[in-house]
């Protein structure tokens, strides 16, 4: 990411050197058992990505870049508009789902992933929505997560 290699699950302070502090950061899910703190979600909307924290280890578990804001799990203000290659493949916003490469393995419909050596990328596809509220037939990627 920016020149920088990221292959293990690492502080936020890591992320922080290169995509500077998180516009903000908000709890997943319900509110967490007394004594407990829920996993935390930085948001960088000037970046269209987040990050996903684990709660009880403090590290970063996954880095997830938004390519359609309008169908990102958490809100953010812009999409993902920087370059973005997975094992050498490039990926891009109003990327069709039949342009998917070969080497990710469908798991559900519209979910796709591939297994590296030391991290695991998901990419989730869908369809535009139209005025009607209906879904496209053809489906495009709409995100792309890096997990470790």
């Amino acid at each position: 990411m920016n020149g920088t290699l990221f292959d293990a699950k690492v502080v936020l302070d890591h992320y922080r050197t290169v995509l500077g502090p998180p516009s903000r950061t908000i709890e997943a899910g319900g509110p967490a058992p007394v004594g407990h703190r829920n996993n935390q979600v930085h948001l960088f909307d000037d970046a269209g990505i987040y990050l996903t924290e684990h709660h009880a280890t403090r590290l970063v578990e996954s880095v997830n870049f938004v390519l359609d804001v309008s169908e990102s799990v958490f809100p953010l203000e812009e999409a993902f508009s920087g370059s973005l290659t997975v094992f050498g493949l490039p990926m891009y916003a109003d990327m069709k789902e039949k342009d998917v490469p070969s080497l990710f393995q469908r798991d559900l419909p519209g979910e796709y992933s591939v297994a590296g050596e030391k991290c695991w990328v998901s990419i989730s596809t869908i369809g535009h929505r139209s005025p009607s509220g209906r879904r496209s037939k053809p489906r495009y990627v709409v995100s792309v997560s890096v997990s470790f």
